[in-house]
């Protein structure tokens, strides 16, 4: 009887701090929850090319993704160095 308690007690506290835990994560990636759906975004509308470079690589994986880096950073780069 008195383990059974018990066993409940550590399962209601088990689940309190786990809430807690849960909650102190999403309130320090609050503020970068824009950057996270951005980088979603933009790896869901590049995989196509991603692919296509993977194919016209010989299936050589860092050598795409470098391609592909290098890519993203002059399209996402190129505006401000033009403008400055």
């Amino acid at each position: 009887m008195m383990n059974d308690s018990r066993s409940t007690l550590e399962k209601n506290l088990n689940a309190i701090v786990l809430c807690l835990l849960l909650l102190g994560c999403l309130m320090v990636l609050r503020p970068f929850v824009s950057v996270l759906l951005w980088a979603i975004v933009l790896s869901i509308s590049s995989w196509p090319l991603y692919n296509r470079l993977l194919n016209w690589t010989g299936n050589r994986r860092t050598l795409a993704a470098l391609m592909m880096l290098i890519g993203m950073l002059l399209i996402v780069l190129a505006p401000f160095v033009l403008s400055a």
